[in-house]
């Protein structure tokens, strides 16, 4: 017997066996690629007499509702689930990890990815640091209050002297309102690129901005007033944070 008659032996066999499972049985032993990178799409796994449904991910601005999948900055694990249906009755799958590849074979290591509470979900280090000095420039198009809360962290954590200028070119820190950042659809998703010049924390909401300078004031705490170059992408995977 050959090799190839022994695969689709095989593979008749495990289809041959699930069909003849529930609804949680197959549920539970569904074949789920480990991998994916952006632009691919989830495929369902079929079973015969059963109907297979993909149920969504833990990080849907990575692996959408339809199963598409969207890029990233970094490898990051995805966890997705199925609901099957038998004979009327129907199951939830077990939580299947795929690890979405950034697909950028260009990318050099580079800086490490920060320690932060809670860690961010995506980061891609470049090369080099940002540094504080005595005097912060910061620009923000966010509401004042928001603005002035984080100078006052500024200040009050790194003991710096935090200037609002109205020119963000001009400014070491920018925080941004943006339509562009990935997540859009949830307030709390912010991106954090940082030079040497300069760090901008962007986001669709002021939410996105608020968390952002959390990440920005523990790096800062951490190290001394430097944040590594690089670019952060971060998205609570509940609702409410803990």
């Amino acid at each position: 017997m050959t090799t190839k008659s022994v695969l689709l032996m095989l593979a008749a066999m495990t289809v041959s066996t699930l069909s003849a499972q529930d609804a949680k049985q197959i549920a539970d032993s569904l074949t789920v690629p480990t991998t994916l990178t952006a632009g691919q799409s989830l495929p369902i796994p079929t079973v015969d007499g059963a109907q297979v449904e993909f149920l969504g991910a833990d990080y849907e601005q990575i692996i959408a509702s339809n199963g598409q999948v969207q890029s990233v900055l970094s490898d990051t694990p995805v966890k997705v689930n199925f609901r099957v249906t038998k004979d009327g009755k129907e199951a939830f799958s077990r939580d299947y990890e795929v690890l979405v590849k950034s697909g950028d074979a260009a990318i050099v290591s580079g800086n490490a990815k920060p320690q932060t509470i809670p860690s961010m979900l995506q980061w891609q280090g470049g090369k080099g640091d940002f540094r504080l000095g005595s005097t912060v420039k910061l620009y923000s198009d966010a509401a004042p209050e928001l603005r002035d809360l984080i100078a006052a962290d500024l200040k009050a954590v790194c003991g710096c002297e935090v200037q609002i200028v109205s020119d963000s070119t001009q400014a070491d820190i920018v925080l941004s309102k943006t339509k562009g950042c990935q997540g859009e659809e949830n307030s709390e998703a912010y991106r954090m690129t940082v030079s040497a010049k300069k760090v901008t924390i962007s986001s669709t909401a002021a939410k996105g901005l608020m968390w952002g300078s959390r990440t920005l004031l523990q790096i800062l705490k951490q190290s001394g007033g430097t944040v590594p170059c690089g670019e952060a992408y971060d998205v609570p995977r509940y609702r409410v944070r803990g």
